[in-house]
């Protein structure tokens, strides 16, 4: 599902289509599954918008399986040279009918519902705010060291950083990386909506969602007991921050807000690629 770290070893001795004929995982956890089948569910959703009307009915849902069926056979394939990836056809499975379950929302039942007038009050024609605004919740399931802390591409990038003896504040360091994340999104995201519509409370609204998700699929993977260990008081202070930072900059000149975006977005990629992780988030990954 996923090509995180990005860190590709093509010198490893396996062969590409090696996990095609592999056995399954012994263990098949409900975590796993689950996010392999959500994970396309968008993506299919989005095919079937892109077909609709010149392709409908089963011409569409080819066009749906077949790319999604493409798409998870190249992300499965990559994953064979990644050592924190293991590829198998249980997850291939699990994202073609991930793209099979975007059939029933279709554009045909989506368009006079309730939530299509919502959507087109909010952005109008413009679906490609769209698409980020819904796809955004679902971008936070990985386990983050700082919570909204995405985007962390490894060393290839930015190279390794030696902070030696140097002691961080980690609760510092989560509110930085947080509210630098949310307010540079929200900003983002604040371009594709209309004028007219509320968007402070819009965003805020993305926001409560995506905690949901988040301690949701945080329950999945790590059991209900620890779905809010990823809440941390720099997390909660963080997005508090982030949310009050937002409604001022909400207010401000195209241009100033256009440039604040911009910071905003390239301070959280230089920041969660840079600064070392927290170390009660490796000990968590480990136990």
């Amino acid at each position: 599902m996923s090509l995180n770290p990005f860190e590709f070893d093509f010198q490893n001795g396996i062969s590409a289509w090696a996990w095609l004929d592999a056995p399954l995982p012994r263990f098949i956890t409900l975590f796993d599954v689950a996010v392999n089948i959500l994970a396309y569910i968008p993506f299919g959703f989005l095919v079937m918008f892109a077909a609709y009307p010149r392709w409908r009915n089963f011409v569409a849902l080819g066009i749906a399986l077949g790319l999604s069926a493409a798409l998870a056979l190249g992300v499965e394939t990559l994953q064979s040279w990644l050592p924190t990836r293991i590829p198998s056809q249980m997850d291939w499975w699990a994202n073609l009918f991930g793209g099979l379950l975007a059939i029933p929302p279709g554009p045909q039942w989506l368009s006079g519902s309730a939530m299509r007038r919502r959507f087109d009050q909010w952005f109008g024609l413009d679906w490609a705010a769209c698409a980020l605004f819904l796809l955004f919740p679902w971008s936070q399931i990985y386990p983050q060291s700082s919570w909204l802390g995405t985007g962390a591409w490894g060393h290839a990038i930015f190279g390794s950083v030696d902070w030696g003896t140097l002691v961080i504040n980690h609760v510092a360091q989560e509110m930085v990386i947080t509210s630098l994340c949310w307010l540079g999104v929200a900003l983002l995201l604040s371009w594709g909506l209309r004028a007219k519509a509320t968007q402070w409370r819009i965003l805020n609204g993305l926001l409560a969602l995506t905690v949901l998700i988040k301690i949701w699929f945080t329950a999945l993977q790590f059991g209900a007991e620890f779905s809010l260990i990823w809440l941390t008081t720099g997390a909660l202070w963080s997005m508090v921050l982030g949310s009050v930072l937002l409604r001022w900059a909400l207010q401000l000149k195209q241009s100033n807000r256009f440039w604040m975006t911009m910071v905003c977005l390239l301070g959280i990629t230089i920041a969660v690629n840079v600064l070392p992780d927290n170390p009660y988030f490796i000990l968590t990954l480990r136990h």
